[in-house]
């Protein structure tokens, strides 16, 4: 298993009950995508289309209304990691020499939880318009 941690970031959805592993690209999970775009045009940014989340399936944000949708997207398109194969992949790396050098690409970049209001890494929280 090979993620590449420079493009993508892994995430976990925790929702109805249920932890929903996602791997996909960086700009995916920036869960106020209008927020987000504002401030490129605030900073001077050109060219900025507002209304432009096609490559987010058209979800401007992320909210309780269509969260199970938005699931069901990355699901469609291949977004979904098996969490057996990311188990498998860790005991198969872990040894009394193992560091986190060794198994960070396994380890989850967010975590979202009733409806986007818990982040694990802050920097991240950040990047997602959680936290400024």
């Amino acid at each position: 298993m090979n993620i590449n941690k420079d493009e993508n970031i892994i995430t976990i959805i925790k929702y109805e009950g249920k932890f929903h592993w996602f791997t996909a690209f960086k700009e995916m999970w920036v869960l106020d995508r209008i927020k987000w775009i504002n401030d490129f045009v605030t900073s001077g940014v050109s060219g900025v289309n507002i209304n432009d989340h096609q490559e987010r399936y058209n979800i401007a944000i992320i909210n309780k209304n269509n969260i199970a949708d938005f699931i069901q997207h990355l699901k469609d398109d291949g977004y979904m990691l098996k969490k057996d194969e990311i188990a498998s992949e860790f005991y198969e790396r872990l040894s009394s020499k193992t560091t986190w050098w060794d198994i960070h690409d396994l380890l989850p970049d967010l975590f979202i939880q009733n409806i986007l209001k818990v982040c694990i890494m802050n920097s991240m929280c950040r990047m997602v318009g959680l936290v400024s």
